[in-house]
């Protein structure tokens, strides 16, 4: 039985907070080492923070949006020779090992995810083929670059390795040429994979010993529900960041307290009379839905922003609280989740793992 956590992600200042304090926050280091005034604001607002879990992502996103805006491609860097110590230079982006290591070292995160350069979202076999021979040669490399510089200027950070791969055969072919790395755990990208694909990987990082794992970038309640499962019964540890609970406060979206789904309450929304608050965080007992839909934009998007945040957090644990065994899981995810056939893919996903890993 492992730990389960929601990582709080997306947020650069104490404005952007929910209400709440949180625990767990994850920031890019594209973003927290882009220049001078950057990293003085950052070192501030984590300082004012306090937080008990501080993940530094890689940046590897920008890195992507980065490439694909310019259409140009990029050449592994030799990171002694790019020795300019701020992230972006005018326009462009100027990631690499070393600069990952010193923002490590200069912000102390309990978790470093290394340098990648992820594949973007081609759904045919030969498009993904393409895309990952791509980038292969980049992510081992860096992969071993950070392995060597983390043992000797941070082996007391934690390191997860990021996978970056559309199936199991690619992250295995990854894995054979990264072996030797010493890693704490993996990360992965869910990029609207399907449940039994996001199961299918987590049983095979379990297969060749990872303990820990951070799943970047989701608030969907499939994922959580599978994510809550492997934590419970396969990992030591198991997070899960996401931005949705701040991106729907933002366009006036209210996330069901139950499966995560949002229900828009913008100024132009038809309300459904038949449906009533049943939420019970401390801020909707005191609203219904005409109340909310009603609030001045900032007030509404500050309450929609600490509604979000506490159910995701919420429903995250329920589903880890109830996930030990397999057919009393499915009945509670059943209960709470609208589209019933989701749900039994959830299960059968589930019970497949289950019968490989026995």
């Amino acid at each position: 039985m492992g730990e389960c956590l929601f990582v709080c992600a997306g947020v650069s200042s104490n404005s952007g907070l929910p209400t709440q304090k949180l625990k767990n926050i994850l920031l890019s280091a594209a973003n927290i080492g882009a220049s001078k005034s950057a990293k003085k604001k950052y070192k501030t607002f984590l300082d004012e923070l306090k937080p008990k879990l501080f993940i530094m992502d890689s940046g590897g996103y920008q890195l992507l949006l980065e490439v694909e805006k310019v259409k140009k491609s990029i050449s592994s860097t030799n990171s002694k020779s790019n020795n300019n110590l701020l992230i972006r230079v005018v326009k462009n982006l100027n990631l690499s090992p070393k600069k990952i290591i010193e923002l490590a070292v200069e912000f102390h995160p309990n978790i470093m995810i290394g340098l990648d350069f992820p594949v973007g979202k081609y759904s045919s076999p030969s498009e993904q083929k393409n895309e990952f021979c791509r980038k292969i040669g980049f992510n081992i490399d860096w992969a071993l670059e950070i392995d060597s510089l983390r043992k000797k200027y941070c082996l007391n950070i934690q390191y997860f390795l990021p996978i970056q791969a559309y199936t199991l055969e690619q992250f295995y072919w990854f894995w054979h040429y990264v072996k030797g790395v010493e890693i704490d755990g993996v990360s992965l990208p869910t990029r609207n994979m399907s449940v039994e694909t996001l199961v299918q990987f987590l049983l095979a990082f379990h297969h060749v010993g990872v303990r820990k794992v951070h799943i970047l970038g989701t608030s969907r309640f499939d994922y959580f529900a599978v994510g809550a499962y492997f934590a419970k019964n396969y990992f030591n540890w198991l997070s899960i960041d996401g931005t949705s609970w701040s991106a729907n406060a933002r366009y006036g979206s209210y996330m069901n307290p139950h499966d995560l789904k949002n229900e828009y309450l913008g100024k132009e929304a038809v309300l459904n009379e038949s449906y009533q608050i049943d939420c019970r965080c401390p801020w909707c007992r005191y609203y219904d839905f005409p109340a909310i839909q009603s609030l001045v934009y900032t007030e509404k998007s500050r309450f929609l922003g600490s509604h979000n945040f506490w159910i995701t957090n919420r429903c995250l644990e329920n589903l880890y609280n109830n996930a030990g065994d397999l057919h009393s899981f499915y009945r509670y995810i059943r209960q709470e989740f609208r589209d019933q056939s989701v749900a039994d893919e959830i299960y059968f996903s589930l019970l497949k793992a289950d019968g490989k890993r026995h």
